[in-house]
């Protein structure tokens, strides 16, 4: 991962030993880094438990305003010594949080770390002020009114683009890009507590993908090959409660003109797949996903507006359900919001010549 700090891998105890910790961090949030043991021998070897005896990790830091500290877990009275065994090749990764990080100012940290009697080399950290350096993005379902939000948070540079997420379970670096992308975060519902993908383009205009999981992405981004010459990427893409990204696409003829919609399918593992939408363009697309898990959307043009849904079977082998939402002409926008109602109920908010006008979902939902 480009950006990591990666120590050279140093035989101790018969294993080696590495230190994944990003070169820059957004201030307010606890920094967290990872320590790997891995077996590069042929015979197994034991490694300490880190999990279960975090007092043997010390962290020596040096905050932007230069004041200095050595934080450690308190050990216990006794030390029972727990240990690991790894086969050969078997590897297992710790994950820390460095303490009171999230109190640091911006300016540049460096932290030293001593893992069983191993010392590390210093690393620097920049920390970065999120009001200044970082573009916050969060893509929540128009029925969630509670709760904290799911944010990705972009920090471009000429060279690349860094990302982070923020989820009611904590922060999280995720990827260093090439190039300065434009990441999009698919709407999810929280309560299915599925990662969430993360969509972004290069300096090809190719398409990019991958899953927020526990620790960062849950492998390496994936490149989506679009079939057709010209089609692209034309809305919000949301995670279906199957675990599938889905994302609309444009495809347009030789002329340039948009005469097809479909919704791209990427699985966690597995194939790419496409469901067709509509044979038509639309001016703008708007994205959710409904308390059923099943991913909407709503294709807005100038006289009409009509509402798709995948449904719960995010693969099913046949066009979406589309229903006519509204025709008629004045149109100026088109948002997804509430009703009023007792629940309320999502419903596609529009003005019309600077009248504003709720209109309901169509059913099933």
């Amino acid at each position: 991962m480009i950006g990591t700090w990666l120590f050279s891998l140093t035989a101790f105890a018969d294993a080696s030993v590495s230190v994944n910790l990003h070169d820059q961090w957004i201030s307010g949030n606890r920094i967290n880094l990872s320590i790997r043991y891995e077996n590069n021998e042929a015979k197994p070897v034991t490694v300490p438990d880190l999990a279960n005896r975090p007092w043997l990790v010390e962290f020596h830091t040096v905050d932007p305003n230069g004041t200095k500290s050595t934080i450690h877990s308190t050990p216990p009275k006794r030390d029972h010594g727990t240990v690991i065994q790894l086969n050969s090749g078997e590897r297992r990764i710790t994950r820390f949080e460095i303490p009171t990080s999230e109190t640091w100012t911006n300016g540049t940290a460096t932290v030293r770390l001593n893992i069983n009697g191993y010392s590390t080399e210093k690393h620097s950290i920049h920390m970065l002020d999120p009001a200044l350096h970082v573009e916050a993005q969060v893509a929540e379902p128009v029925d969630k009114i509670s709760g904290e939000p799911t944010t990705l948070m972009t920090v471009a540079s000429p060279k690349h683009t860094d990302l982070f997420i923020k989820t009611p379970s904590g922060f999280d670096f995720l990827e260093r890009i090439p190039g300065q992308a434009k990441a999009q975060l698919s709407v999810a519902r929280s309560e299915q507590r599925i990662g969430r993908w993360i969509t972004w383009k290069d300096g090809d205009d190719t398409l990019w993908a991958a899953q927020h999981g526990a620790h960062g992405f849950t492998d390496k981004p994936r490149r989506i090959a679009l079939p057709w010459p010209g089609a692209t990427t034309c809305g919000p893409p949301a995670t279906a409660n199957s675990g599938h990204l889905v994302t609309p696409v444009c495809i347009r003829s030789p002329r340039g003109e948009v005469v097809k919609t479909v919704a791209a399918i990427v699985p966690p593992r597995g194939n790419l797949s496409f469901r067709t939408i509509g044979q038509y363009g639309a001016d703008a697309i708007l994205t959710n996903v409904d308390s059923s898990g099943g991913v909407e959307f709503i294709l807005v043009r100038k006289n009409a507006i009509d509402w798709a849904w995948l449904g719960t079977h995010t693969t099913a082998d046949r066009p979406t359900s589309i229903k006519k939402v509204w025709r008629g002409s004045g149109l100026k926008s088109a948002t997804f919001d509430l009703s009023d109602g007792t629940p309320p109920t999502p419903v596609v908010q529009i003005e019309l010549e600077g009248e504003p006008m709720a209109i309901e979902m169509p059913s099933p939902r």
